[in-house]
């Protein structure tokens, strides 16, 4: 099992991470420091940082886990890629940090750019910085997540198939094509158009997924890749009239197809958001009333691919938080507890084999929230 801490940027943090015992930190190459414009070389001043965050890590005997900040987009790239657009033709804009991303999943000319930026990473750390990384976590949409923007609100909901590109086909990435059923808003019309939508909508996220595994491994990364599964996700138990499922499907949230992509690659295992977040119901007798961490896992052990799996909690948890997230995510729920919809009783559960914490900020702020002191104290039990 390895513990990880997000945010450990400065030196004297990292120190304080690793005299705690923690094993390894996360280490984001953020678009916006390192891309300065397009086309451009990356900056030098940024990669040098890039490289010494690595560096210290190592000489503290801290293990590094890597991340493609594209959540955080140089103004660039913001300017030069089309939106989000959902049927009403309004744009998905945000002036959140790590919200405003634009349409690089659907849009050849957005790929090209998240590929120039991969590239120019990989030659840009030295080699024993690059050979060294434990693994990357990937997503690449909102949050840095596998999902379209989050714009819940209440329903009708907002589907991001609106736009010139995926409605037109012209100017689409290799694999996808133009939406099936032109201009139309999804479960207003027929079950037939409704399915057509669905399998055009979701097969995008699961194209993105794909072409993400691929490019980074043709870029030159041997280490093990953990895609970043967000949100709740589709449930078995609900239809697509249900309104749970409509508003996991507007995020593109669908863990089997996309776990599916990967099923079969042994460089390639599962990342959850939410990782410690409570179940739905007690007893969670049917699959909508898992927490997702929960849904993640009982996916993955369907699929073969619960060896490892990793996870991260939501942010601002008490210490109480994250003895719930040792006591459960990690080492797993008692044997006596309830059984999930599958059938399956939780005395079966192994326990994620990865957990990252968000954030330092959080662990030395003091006051409600978790603390360094007793994240070590579990640790080191």
């Amino acid at each position: 099992m390895g513990i990880y801490v997000i945010g450990a940027d400065t030196l004297v943090a990292k120190e304080a991470v690793a005299d705690a015992g923690i094993d390894g930190i996360l280490v984001q190459a953020k678009w916006d420091e390192l891309q300065l414009s397009s086309g451009s070389e990356l900056d030098e001043t940024a990669v040098e940082t890039l490289n010494q965050q690595i560096s210290d890590a190592l000489n503290l005997n801290l293990m590094v886990s890597f991340e493609f900040a594209l959540h955080y987009a140089p103004d660039w790239v913001l300017s030069s890629i089309e939106p989000f657009t959902d049927h009403d033709g309004e744009p998905y804009i945000s002036t959140d940090s790590g919200k405003n991303v634009r349409n690089w999943m659907w849009t050849a000319l957005g790929r090209s750019y998240v590929l120039d930026f991969y590239t120019k990473i990989y030659t840009a750390l030295t080699d024993i910085n690059r050979k060294s990384i434990s693994f990357i976590k990937f997503g690449g949409g909102y949050y840095g997540e596998i999902q379209y923007p989050i714009e819940i609100g209440s329903a009708p909901y907002r589907y991001w198939g609106g736009g010139e590109t995926m409605q037109s086909g012209d100017g689409l990435a290799e694999g996808l094509s133009a939406c099936p059923v032109s201009n139309y808003q999804p479960f207003t019309g027929t079950d037939d158009q409704d399915i057509q939508y669905i399998n055009w909508y979701l097969g995008g996220i699961e194209n993105w997924v794909a072409w993400q595994i691929t490019q980074l491994k043709e870029v030159g990364f041997r280490c093990a890749l953990f895609a970043l599964h967000s949100g709740y996700s589709v449930r078995n138990n609900q239809g697509r009239s249900s309104d749970g499922w409509r508003q996991s499907f507007a995020c593109g949230q669908d863990f089997t197809r996309v776990l599916g992509i990967y099923k079969n690659d042994p460089q390639v295992w599962p990342w959850s958001t939410w990782a410690g977040g409570a179940d739905g119901w007690t007893p969670n007798t049917v699959d909508s009333d898992q927490a997702s961490w929960k849904k993640l896992y009982t996916v993955a052990v369907a699929r073969g691919k619960h060896e490892l799996i990793g996870g991260e909690n939501t942010g601002g948890e008490s210490n109480s938080g994250m003895d719930h997230i040792f006591s459960e995510v990690l080492t797993g729920p008692p044997s006596t507890g309830p059984i999930y919809s599958d059938g399956r009783p939780q005395s079966e559960w192994s326990g994620f084999s990865e957990l990252m914490w968000l954030n330092y900020n959080d662990l030395t702020a003091g006051g409600v929230k978790a603390t360094l002191d007793h994240l070590s104290s579990l640790i080191n039990d």
